[in-house]
């Protein structure tokens, strides 16, 4: 495994993130069918997003350090990647408004409309008694984390090609096979460079892949 880029820096080990799986949990959409009582003066909203994914987990960081929006960017991290509209919602303002330190993110999330500034209170109020990393290990944390958003969504996409590919097939449209195809593998390919700059996220972003190669439909 190569030596990471940065070096590593004095003070205490990082905190561990969330305790969830590898890809990012869906909102619990099958709440509602649940035979809990609910408070109704709770947003259903409110109830279908979730504080201990990968996304959250980010704002969280980014909501603290808004220096490493850069760092995410570089990633390739894009708005349509996130899972949760609400956190997408988010994620948007940040990047809109570029903001240069905590105080001006926590003075953003003040003017947001009612929900979406509940959310963001009760994410900062979630995440408040987790100590933040050092630097070193704080950038590669919110590489890390973007990298398990982008490759998420890459998961889904991948699923949305193999249905659609499944059609194709079964209308004999070999244009459009040979194009999801395309699409399909460059896809595999980013998700195999992804899981190996998870491994090593201080690393140089490897080169864009030749994708005008012939494949075979399967």
């Amino acid at each position: 495994r190569p030596s990471p880029a940065w070096p590593a820096c004095p003070g205490p080990p990082p905190p561990p993130p969330p305790a969830f799986d590898e890809m990012p949990p869906p909102p619990h959409e099958d709440e509602a069918e649940s035979e809990i009582e609910i408070d109704a003066s709770v947003s259903p909203v409110r109830l279908r997003v979730r504080f201990d994914d990968y996304e959250a987990y980010l704002l969280y960081l980014l909501s603290q350090r808004p220096d490493l929006l850069a760092e995410v960017e570089r990633i390739g991290l894009k708005p349509q990647d996130w899972l949760s509209p609400e956190w997408r919602q988010l994620y948007e303002m940040l990047l809109f408004e570029m903001p240069m330190s905590g105080a001006e993110v926590e003075a953003l999330f003040e003017d947001l409309p009612n929900m979406l500034h509940t959310l963001a209170t009760d994410l900062l109020n979630h995440y408040h008694d987790k100590p933040l990393p050092n630097d070193a290990d704080l950038i590669a944390e919110a590489r890390r984390t973007a990298l398990r958003i982008r490759r998420a969504a890459i998961e889904r996409e991948l699923k949305e090609i193999a249905f659609v590919l499944r059609d194709a097939v079964a209308e004999g449209d070999k244009a459009k096979m040979k194009r999801l195809v395309a699409q399909r593998k460059a896809l595999q390919h980013e998700q195999k460079q992804i899981d190996e700059r998870i491994r090593t996220p201080n690393a140089l972003p490897p080169t864009t892949p030749d994708l005008e190669e012939e494949d075979d439909f399967f």
